[in-house]
């Protein structure tokens, strides 16, 4: 059988103030095949999500967009 790995990301930027962001990341993959490891020693889930939080500083010169 084939496989079908599919994926969805939502991010949300958030500036704190000039030369400091914030980002925030949900991401959901799933597939018709249980691939995905679990908490458990050889079971397979057939989706996963995902949740990332990160900042960026930067100084200097910047100005505008990049």
């Amino acid at each position: 059988m084939t496989e079908a790995l599919k994926e969805f990301t939502a991010t949300y930027d958030f500036t704190l103030a000039n030369g400091f962001e914030m980002k925030y990341e949900y991401r959901r993959d799933w597939s018709n095949q249980p691939i995905f490891l679990t908490s458990a020693q050889n079971v397979f889930s057939k989706d996963q999500n995902t949740a990332t939080m990160g900042v960026i500083w930067w100084f200097g010169r910047k100005q505008g967009a990049w």
